[in-house]
């Protein structure tokens, strides 16, 4: 009886600590999880010690489908593994997949809430939709004046596989001065130093390059500073993101 109520406890652990979104449909069931780490040969897969994050969605165009996102704890110093798939809901089979790396540092760390399904219409062609992975792993500590966070990715399925054609921070912010004052070697923070956020969106242009729909950039700030919007296109790879680079940089910091 011990056994079975402790297997039950750990298994409520992994589901609630691991599901972000307000609803279940976030939940990764037991068949995806064994599923996932049997594809990607992760006999550990299902222990809460490896999984940091995890979460699943429909996939929009076809209900039997779910997408399933894992961030996995290898034991690398400063990186987590990111494991993605499309797969039967039943999961019996996997149609697509990718693994990709979660960069950290002193910053950035990947935890139980930082991993977001974004399935917005992310139309690009008449054939292919992306969706996006939404990664919030900032740390704030009062000796960061500025930051990011919020970095959306968008993939599209080719074949058996998919892809990362766009990455970018959504949610930037700055203090307008140091934010510690030292008081006997101990850092305080002080709330009463101004922060200014900036908020990104994203839409889908009907007009197209190589093959793919153009995205507007828009970013918004909290203060009196008039929005940016900046077109990015697809050069055959990517999205190339230079042009809203340089836009947003000389926007946000002068």
């Amino acid at each position: 009886m011990k056994t079975i109520v402790a297997s039950c406890f750990l298994a409520l652990i992994f589901f609630s600590q691991h599901a972000w979104a307000e609803n279940d449909s976030s939940r990764c069931n037991e068949r995806i999880v064994n599923a996932a780490g049997k594809h990607f040969g992760l006999d550990d897969f299902s222990g809460q010690k490896h999984v940091v994050a995890a979460v699943c969605k429909p996939w929009p165009e076809e209900q039997k489908w779910m997408i399933a996102a894992f961030a996995y704890d290898a034991g690398i110093e400063y990186e987590k593994t990111l494991l993605l798939s499309i797969m039967e809901e039943s999961g019996n089979r996997i149609i697509a997949a990718y693994r990709g790396l979660i960069q950290e540092d002193a910053a950035d760390e990947v935890h139980g809430d930082s991993l977001r399904l974004d399935t917005g219409r992310y139309k690009l062609s008449e054939s292919v939709r992306a969706f996006g992975i939404r990664a919030r792993t900032f740390q704030d500590r009062c000796y960061y004046e500025a930051g990011g966070d919020d970095k959306l990715t968008l993939f599209i399925r080719e074949g058996n596989a998919l892809r990362p054609v766009f990455s970018e921070n959504m949610h930037y912010w700055k203090f307008d001065g140091p934010r510690c004052h030292m008081d006997p070697g101990k850092a305080i923070d002080d709330d009463n130093v101004k922060r200014t956020d900036v908020r990104i969106t994203i839409s889908v242009e009907p007009t197209s390059s190589n093959g793919f729909a153009d995205l507007r950039l828009s970013a918004k700030r909290d203060d009196n500073r008039k929005p940016i919007g900046v077109i990015v296109k697809y050069n055959g790879e990517n999205y190339d993101l230079k042009a809203w680079k340089d836009t947003f940089d000389r926007w946000w910091w002068q």
